[in-house]
């Protein structure tokens, strides 16, 4: 039974000539799962928008759009604000009060709802979602994680038919999403809500979503069930969709030479009962090669505590580490480990109250602030936060001038980076990837000689993901000392020469990627969890998996 279908809808925003989205012919059925994916920019957030209408962007709309096969604009707008519910990207921007019970009963109080009625759900939501232990608690004490999940309870309150959701994961943990991700599939099957989710990360999406839909630049490219989908992409040499891929059901698709639709492993189980099926001789491939670590210090924390007030609980404890001159070195970690904290410790954007830090050799008390400053670049979570100016070549020349650089400076980076066609556009314009480089290139006019980057990789699409990682690894290669923060458990493991786990306020353990990540057990990647029982031919990226099980296939 259809639920919502839109009829020929075109949206463009103000000041703009061309439509975001157009003419898009799209339906929905009652309690199917709904995946829709697609470049940054693609127009997948503005056609969730148009779905719920308190916060349809302001501009020029083109089509209908029918709920229960009437148009939504002849229903009471109280309605469809009760029974089409949205979750969005950042949790923090749909918090409204400072205490969880008060924001689940935010929502209820403004449509109406009444006392007895208020508690009777509360009661059943609380034991549903187990939240007894942070009913009381304040909103800006909990995790990402936690805040997503008091979003979710607080929509659910109001007993949506339809739930909307815009990449509710980017700014989880990898587990604290997997845990969100198996709750939708839950609410989904037991009270049979519709959900339509816009997603990048697919890998744990796609194995309980009924339908995948693909978007490029404001149009429906493709839509099916998800293994047949993919399936199609590879034999049509579809160069949109292949990045969208996840590793596991890539890696089938270069092994097999005749691959089917019904045979796409797309689980960690479905994975190894494939492997399982290809009779490989074990401990046939060669022994890994252990590269060596550099082994100049460039910057050392020794026993470093921090706290944000001084009466609360220490962020960072006793943390020491040593950064090597020339590494790249990434921070695992569920959200609160102290990730973020660390990189700003490190960078000298917050003092340690206990330890100190050591720049080649020397104390950096005993070092000019102005030195460190030119010798250390930050990029923070939101890279929009960096941008003061009206466009990217405003933007390049005003850090150019504070560093007191010559234009051919500018050219540099510019070439480097490939900005051209940027420099024109305000910066809060640009896509997500977009606003990486440019934020990257301001930096490096400094030439920086380490540089420290968190959670590169959240909310950008696997293309974009790729770009930033080649740029990255060219840095690398040039001399650059990198170390970032991630929840990218993938990214972490291609790209990085080292890496580490924050618990509790303080690094657990550090090794080689490679090692390092077959060592783990929860925070590994899914290449590595299919090929663990395979002798030498165990993996943790699926470039490593392809080099090992091609050799002789």
């Amino acid at each position: 039974m259809e639920i919502l279908r839109l009829e020929n809808v075109s949206f463009t925003y103000p000041g703009q000539e061309e439509p975001m989205i157009s003419d898009i012919n799209l339906s929905f059925s009652q309690g199917e799962f709904v995946v829709i994916c697609g470049r940054t920019g693609s127009g997948k957030s503005t056609l969730l928008k148009q779905l719920k209408q308190e916060i349809t962007p302001f501009g020029l709309k083109e089509g209908v759009i029918y709920y229960k096969n009437l148009s939504i604009e002849q229903y009471n707008p109280e309605v469809l604000t009760s029974e089409i519910g949205m979750v969005f990207q950042d949790p923090e921007n749909q918090i409204v009060m400072d205490e969880v019970y008060q924001e689940l009963i935010f929502g209820m109080e403004n449509l109406g709802v009444d006392y007895n009625s208020m508690r009777k759900r509360i009661a059943e939501l609380v034991q549903f979602f187990d939240l007894d232990h942070l009913l009381y608690k304040k909103t800006y004490e909990m995790s990402g994680g936690q805040k997503q999940l008091v979003n979710l309870a607080s929509i659910l309150l109001l007993q949506p038919k339809v739930l909307l959701l815009d990449e509710p994961t980017s700014q989880l943990d990898p587990i604290a999403a997997k845990d969100f991700v198996q709750l939708l599939q839950r609410i989904n099957q037991e009270f049979g809500i519709t959900i339509i989710m816009v997603e990048h990360r697919l890998e744990d999406i796609l194995p309980i979503a009924d339908r995948l839909v693909f978007m490029d630049k404001g149009k429906i490219v493709s839509q099916g069930d998800p293994r047949l989908s993919i399936v199609e992409a590879v034999a049509d040499s579809n160069q949109l969709f292949t990045p969208f891929i996840p590793s596991i059901p890539k890696f089938y698709l270069e092994i097999e030479k005749n691959p089917t639709s019904t045979d796409v492993p797309l689980t960690v189980k479905e994975g190894k009962d494939w492997i399982k099926q290809l009779q490989y001789p074990k401990n046939i491939a060669k022994e890994e090669m252990v590269t060596p670590l550099p082994t100049n210090i460039l910057l050392k924390g020794s026993d470093l505590y921090f706290r944000y007030k001084k009466n609360s609980d220490y962020i960072l404890k006793n943390v020491n580490l040593e950064i090597y001159k020339g590494e790249f070195l990434s921070l695992v970690g569920k959200n609160g480990s102290g990730k973020s904290t660390l990189l700003k410790v490190l960078s000298l954007l917050v003092k340690p109250e206990k330890g100190y830090l050591s720049y080649n050799g020397t104390k950096t008390k005993a070092i000019k602030a102005s030195v460190l400053n030119e010798e250390m670049a930050y990029l923070p979570q939101n890279p929009k936060a960096f941008f003061t100016q009206e466009s990217l070549k405003e933007e390049l020349s005003f850090h150019a001038i504070q560093l007191n650089l010559e234009e051919e400076a500018i050219f540099k980076v510019i070439d480097t980076f490939q900005l051209h066609s940027l420099l024109y556009r305000h910066p809060y314009d640009l896509s997500g990837g977009e606003q990486q480089k440019a934020a990257l290139a301001c930096l490096l006019l400094s030439e920086p000689e380490i540089l420290f980057i968190d959670e590169p990789t959240k909310g950008i699409d696997p293309e974009a993901k790729q770009q930033l990682g080649m740029l990255l690894e060219q840095l690398h290669r040039g001399g650059k000392t990198i170390v970032m923060a991630t929840h990218d458990l993938e990214f972490a493991a291609k790209y990085s020469t080292r890496s580490g786990i924050m618990f509790n306020g303080d690094i657990s353990t550090l090794g080689q990627p490679s090692h390092f990540f077959k060592g783990n057990y929860f925070y590994t990647t899914s290449i590595n969890r299919i090929t663990r029982e395979t002798g030498n031919r165990e993996a943790v990226t699926i470039e490593e998996a392809l080099n090992k099980w091609n050799l002789d296939r």
